[in-house]
This record gives structure tokens, C-alpha cells and sequence, in this order.
């Protein structure tokens, strides 16, 4: 048995705005306490200790000698960007994470998004743009890169299960390929699972893409590979 984190985002259309307004711009970047009070780093905080703290609960019901329970992140779209994040900056002296299942992660490619506003037309980008437009300076566009899970992502050694859709107007397909193009170390261990659309429904004769991609959600992972063991020497 495997159990799962669910790292969701909450979109709050009223309140968002003033939100990003106070917690976007570092004052100071040399500052860890600067750079940290932004909510997105605190949100990804939320989700380790999500799995730190399930990981406690089950061991002290399983017992000292149970050994580690596995602890798989589960996360779409806002949520996507934040089990990526969690995923690489958690140490695994916290909490472990055995698996990844994403679906449409965002957070990813910042620049190329910021280089044509009509790439963050929906969504948390549209909000972000908004914003940005109305800061002076680079200081909120950096604190943006520094929470960019395509460059987060090669720190994720869990296999992971991805969902990228070749048409979204949210979380466009250049800006989701890359976070699941540099995840590592181990390109083999990672699979993605290809939609036709994304945050809207899918075409009839692409129906059943949804519910395919849930059934690979439920089923069990894949057993680590064993190693080979060394050819004795002659």
C-alpha cells in the first residue's frame, strides 16, 4: 500500500491579487527570510510537512520495525507545481517521497511564459501579469524564477507519473513539457501520459483520457529495479 499527499491550490479570484501584491517582492535577495516570505515557498512548506507529518502518523500506528511507509505527492495544475517543488527541496532526513503522480504542473519556464503575455492569459499567470505590470523593478519576475519548477525538477529522484496536455490555454504546453523534461536523475524511471486538452473537457472522441489517466493514478507503482549484481572478476 502506497499512501498519497495531496498538494491542491486554492484559487481565490477576490483576494489573490492583494495576496501576490504583498508577498511577491523581496526586499532584500540576500536575505533567506526575504526570499522565503513569499506564500508560494510557504505553500510548498505546507506540503512537506503534509508528508512528514503522514509519514509519523502511520509509523506510529505500524510500529518501530515497520520500516519506512512509502509516501507518494499527488497534485494538478497549481497543485502539479507544488508537489514538484516539495518533491525537491524536501530532505529526505524529513520525509521521503516514493512517488510522484502530476497532472498539467504550472510554475514551469517563467521566462518563456514572461516573454508574450498571451502565455498567461488564464489563471494564476493572468494574475501574476497583472501584477507584475504594476510593480517597478525585476526584483518580483526573480522571486519568480527562483520558484520555477522546471529548474527544481532535476532534484526530484521519486518516479513520477505526468500528465501533459497538447492544448492548454492555463498551463500551456511549452511551459508544463520542460518540468517533466528535466526531471532526473533517471529518465527511465519517469512516464508521461499524453492528453489532447487540458483544464477544458476533452473532445468526445478523447473522452475517456481522463478517466484512463485516474486508473494509472490508482494502480500500484512499479517495484524498484533491483541491481545487477557486479560480474566477479577473472
Amino acid at each position: 500500500m502506497c499512501y498519497v499527499v495531496a498538494a491542491v491550490g486554492v484559487h481565490d479570484s477576490c483576494h489573490a491579487e492583494s495576496r501576490w501584491r504583498r508577498r511577491i517582492v523581496i526586499r532584500d535577495r540576500n536575505r533567506s527570510e526575504d526570499a522565503l516570505g513569499w506564500s508560494l515557498p510557504q505553500a510548498v512548506a505546507d506540503v512537506a510537512c503534509a508528508g512528514r507529518a503522514l509519514h509519523d502518523w502511520i509509523a506510529s500506528r505500524a510500529g518501530a520495525d515497520s520500516g519506512d511507509p512509502p509516501i507518494s505527492l499527488h497534485g494538478e495544475s497549481f497543485g502539479g507545481g507544488l508537489a514538484v517543488l516539495a518533491a525537491a527541496q524536501t530532505p529526505p532526513t524529513l520525509v521521503r517521497f516514493d512517488r510522484l503522480a502530476i497532472g498539467l504542473p504550472t510554475f514551469g519556464d517563467w521566462p518563456w511564459r514572461l516573454a508574450d503575455p498571451s502565455r498567461m492569459a488564464l489563471g494564476a499567470g493572468a494574475e501574476l501579469l497583472a501584477l507584475l505590470r504594476s510593480l517597478e523593478g525585476d526584483a518580483a519576475a526573480d522571486t519568480l524564477r527562483l520558484c520555477d519548477a522546471a529548474v527544481h525538477a532535476a532534484q526530484v529522484h521519486a518516479p513520477t507519473l505526468c500528465k501533459l496536455a497538447w492544448r492548454d490555454e492555463v498551463v500551456p504546453a511549452p511551459a508544463a513539457a520542460p518540468v517533466y523534461n528535466a526531471l532526473g536523475p533517471d529518465p527511465g524511471s519517469h512516464s508521461r501520459f499524453r492528453a489532447p486538452d487540458g483544464h477544458t473537457a476533452p473532445p468526445p472522441p478523447c473522452a475517456r483520457r481522463p478517466a484512463l489517466f485516474a486508473r494509472r493514478l490508482a494502480a500500484p507503482p512499479d517495484p524498484p529495479p533491483r541491481p545487477t549484481p557486479p560480474l566477479p572478476h577473472v
